[in-house]
């Protein structure tokens, strides 16, 4: 399984790449340009969606625990992610119970890909903000839900009141 790890400059957490390697993982890292560009989030998703492989996304502000990258290369769901806490615990969020995953730290088969008809065609692509919210909606209406792994793992960004937020 590739672990692929979108970033843009000066947000990767000094956290994540380590985390990865240390469970014998290696961790490709893709510094994203800005949407549409082809090498955005969005794009970088969309190849590897596309690319026939499994794969694991883990962004640049979450940090894997030790054996979690392997229990999601394990489980034979066609869609894995571990959650993490947001403004507050995952839980607390109500999120799910919409069958609802981020991409922070989520795992596709290359068997799930075929179910992605119109690919191309989805205006999903075009920038970075609400990936996860739209992906989810896609999948769940091709009648695909997220599978959980636990424990949560960490998350590596401060959320402000005023919403400026940075890296910790």
């Amino acid at each position: 399984m590739r672990v692929i790890v979108p970033f843009v400059d000066r947000r990767l957490h000094k956290r994540v790449v380590p985390a990865i390697t240390a469970q014998g993982h290696v961790a490709w890292l893709y510094r994203c340009e800005p949407p549409p560009d082809p090498g955005s989030y969005p794009g970088v998703l969309r190849y590897w969606l596309r690319s026939g492989q499994d794969f694991c996304v883990v962004e640049q502000d979450v940090e894997s625990l030790p054996g979690a990258l392997d229990e999601l290369a394990d489980c034979p769901e066609p869609w894995c992610w571990n959650a993490y806490p947001l403004q507050v615990p995952f839980d607390e969020t109500g999120l799910h119970r919409r069958h609802f995953a981020m991409l922070g730290h989520t795992r596709f088969r290359s068997s799930l890909l075929p179910e992605l008809p119109g690919l191309d065609t989805q205006r999903w692509w075009a920038d970075w903000d609400g990936r996860d919210r739209l992906l989810v909606l896609w999948l769940n209406s091709l009648g695909i839900a997220p599978h959980r792994h636990y424990p949560d793992v960490r998350h590596h960004h401060r959320y402000w009141v005023n919403s400026v937020s940075e890296e910790s």
